[in-house]
């Protein structure tokens, strides 16, 4: 009776190892670009005969110097594109603290237990300023006149080469 007990918890242990292995497999060593949109498949409402789609670009992974503060260019279906470049400290700075700004600290306060006023101000003695790794763009997209899905790409360039391209297929009918 006892082995058996020994047993199972030997058995849970090795479960928890072997979910622990998986996950750091799973762990990208180095940064990847993901692409997303939502919904993928709709149909457009005849009152405004597009379907409001949410396209976010994601940077996952470690941080590191090669993928950090990118132009990020936008190709859509017509074949027009928008950027967005980030103004970003140097990288040994990106987590550095800044002087905070007047007015940063959240004020309120509420009523305890015993109706006594608890001050629930909120101190900011540093931001960090950090870099953007995740872009979105809101964008009406039409239903495609051929009952094909509609091509978007995304584009991470550094100091002009491209360092990384997903691109998404999205349905409106």
């Amino acid at each position: 009776m006892r082995t058996a007990g020994r047993a199972r918890v030997l058995d849970s242990r090795m479960g928890r190892l072997a979910a622990l292995a998986l996950l750091l497999a799973t762990v990208p060593s180095s940064p990847t670009l993901v692409l997303r949109a939502a919904p993928l498949v709709s149909i457009a409402p005849l009152s405004t005969g597009c379907t409001p789609v949410l396209f976010t670009a994601e940077i996952k992974g470690p941080e590191t110097e090669s993928w950090y503060c990118p132009r990020v260019e936008w190709s859509w279906p017509d074949g027009t594109t928008s950027a967005t470049e980030s103004d970003c400290p140097p990288f040994e700075a990106r987590d550095r603290c800044m002087e905070s700004q007047e007015g940063c600290g959240l004020r309120g306060f509420h009523l305890d237990a015993n109706g006594v006023a608890v001050d629930d101000t909120k101190d900011c003695p540093c931001t960090i300023i950090g870099y953007p790794r995740r872009w979105t763009r809101y964008v009406c997209v039409p239903a495609n006149p051929a009952g094909e899905g509609w091509e978007i790409a995304v584009r991470l360039d550094m100091r002009g080469k491209t360092i990384a391209t997903q691109r998404v297929t999205v349905w409106v009918k």
